[in-house]
């Protein structure tokens, strides 16, 4: 897989994923799966739907002051 492949997985897939670990910029940025459940993630990039591992992050709502 090229990087440009792989940076196009993160924008559309991975960003929207509570695995998703976003340090200071979308380079810099890992799928964090194998820390908060204990093993490793068993798809590749971009496949975590269809093997049923992705978790869609909750939907926070802006409260207005």
């Amino acid at each position: 897989m090229t990087e440009k492949e792989i940076q196009k997985i993160k924008n559309k897939y991975c960003t929207k994923c509570v695995y998703y670990a976003n340090e200071n910029n979308i380079r810099s940025s890992y799928c964090d799966y194998i820390n908060k459940e204990g093993k490793r993630r068993p798809c590749r990039p971009g496949e975590c739907k269809e093997k049923g591992v992705f978790k869609a992050k909750s939907k926070r709502r802006k409260t207005v002051v």
